[in-house]
Formats: structure tokens, sequence, C-alpha cells
């Protein structure tokens, strides 16, 4: 491959990587060369970076930012459960699994209508018929590397306030005594 198509695919990745963040829930305009490059590694498959180590390119996949971002969601889980509920230990923390399942985050953001599934960048090997396959766990790997990019360039309220937006408020836990709270409002419903 020539250097100008590497180019030019880096260039038009960048911009599709800037109108991805443009809408919601993120709707950052003027992002810095610096976040980009967390926002880039967040929306690249491993299988991605592979193919391009390969062709003597640099693509730095989103698995070490899906890690940290493993750990902000489930922080701002655990955070918000322990803090508006009356749930004993073992609840909460079946209330956190239940929050952080992969297939449930995915479900979570294919009912935002995030389109991380458009915006990720993915190696030949999961292009079938032309068309990205894009797996639940892929996309909730994408979503919680999203989120440690968010955290690293703008703080632990802007990664809350994003998970927050996603979830649309539906975290719901059963509360003491029949009580049903929502988790992500100050809302408490008997």
């Amino acid at each position: 491959m020539r250097i100008e198509d590497t180019a030019e695919r880096d260039r038009r990745f960048d911009m599709d990587v800037r109108g991805f963040l443009s809408k919601p829930p993120f709707c950052y305009r003027n992002v810095s060369e610096q976040d980009l490059r967390l926002f880039r590694a967040a929306l690249t498959h491993d299988s991605y970076a592979n193919e391009a180590a390969d062709r003597g390119e640099k693509a730095e996949s989103y698995e070490r930012l899906e890690f940290l971002g493993d750990a902000v969601l489930e922080l701002l889980v655990c955070d918000h459960v322990y803090s508006r509920t009356a749930l004993s230990e073992g609840r909460m923390t079946d209330f956190k699994q239940e929050k952080v399942d992969n297939d449930r985050i995915s479900e979570m953001v294919l009912d935002h209508g995030m389109d991380i599934d458009g915006a990720l960048r993915v190696g030949n090997v999961q292009i079938k018929d032309g068309v990205k396959d894009v797996q639940a766990k892929m996309r909730a790997d994408a979503f919680e590397a999203l989120i440690a990019a968010v955290y690293l360039t703008r703080g632990l309220d802007e990664a809350r306030r994003v998970v927050y937006e996603v979830e649309r408020l539906r975290w719901v836990a059963a509360g003491p005594e029949g009580t049903t709270i929502i988790i992500g409002s100050a809302i408490l419903k008997k």
C-alpha cells in the first residue's frame, strides 16, 4: 500500500472519529490532536491493529483503554448502587455484575443509537460479505474504551454524564422493603 493511501485512510478515520464524537452522548467539538489519539485507539479493534502491524504501520487498539474503562464503569455503578440504595453487599454485587455485563452494555449502546459499529475500525477478518461483523463483546469493549478516553481527557464527572445519558437512567434495583430505586437519578419510588 502506498504511503499516500495510508495517510488518506488515517485522515478519513480522523474525520469519522470527530464526526462520531460530535454526536450524543459526547457532543464534543474541537477535539485536540492529543485527545483524538485516545479516541482513535478507543475505536480501533485489535484485528485492525494487527493487520496494520503486518503492513509495517502503527495503529493502537482499544485493549488498554478497555481495561481502564471497565474499571471506570464498575466504579460508577458501584458508587451509585452504594450511595443510592440500602442493598446488602451481595445484592450490590449482583446489581453491578448485571450492569457491567458485555451483552447488557452492547444492548444499552444499541438502544441509545450510538453507532459504534459504524465508527469502529476493524481488520479484514472482521468483515463478512463487505459488512463489519461487530459482535456484542467488541461493541461493549469499544464503549468501555470510549469511557476510558472520556475519563482521561475530561474527567470522572464527564464519564459519569456519558454513562448516564447512554443508560437513560434505566439502572433500576429493588430497594429495601419493596421500594424501587432508579440509579442515575435522585428519584426513589415506593
